[in-house]
């Protein structure tokens, strides 16, 4: 939970720093980086779970 909670926060500050700097290119992959850890971190809950 530690490692995700550390990339989660990662990805927000590139993404701050990308929409400073701004280009649509580079916002589009943070968003699917972040997207794909959140997907991760949802499944890393679910196998917790069970």
């Amino acid at each position: 939970m530690i490692i995700t909670a550390v990339l989660l926060l990662l990805i927000s500050i590139t993404g701050i720093i990308i929409m400073i700097v701004g280009s649509k290119e580079s916002n589009i992959i943070t968003l699917i980086l972040g997207s794909v850890v959140a997907a991760g971190f949802s499944i890393y809950l679910a196998n917790i779970r069970r």
